[in-house]
């Protein structure tokens, strides 16, 4: 879900942030940062159907490899909490 809106003359596009997304897990130790859920945040041993509008990681070595997000973090994936 995002907005456009105009600011000092720039258009802007504002996207919603992780701690509001339905996608997002804080972290109890580190706080301001957590793991992000969404289907299309995939593994590269795990990807079948491939689309352009997703994020795609992996290691070297294949054994694991993670990612985390700032709280503050946006993107395209925005889903608003329930409740």
């Amino acid at each position: 879900m995002a907005r456009v809106v105009q600011q000092n003359g720039e258009i802007r596009v504002l996207l919603g942030r992780c701690k509001d997304c339905e996608y997002f897990e804080p972290f109890k130790k580190d706080k301001g940062f957590g793991r992000c859920f969404c289907e299309k945040f995939v593994y590269e041993e795990h990807v079948k159907s491939p689309t352009t509008d997703m994020l795609i990681y992996g290691d070297y070595e294949g054994y694991y490899a993670d990612f985390y997000v700032g709280e503050n973090f946006g993107c395209i994936h925005f889903k608003p909490k329930r409740g």
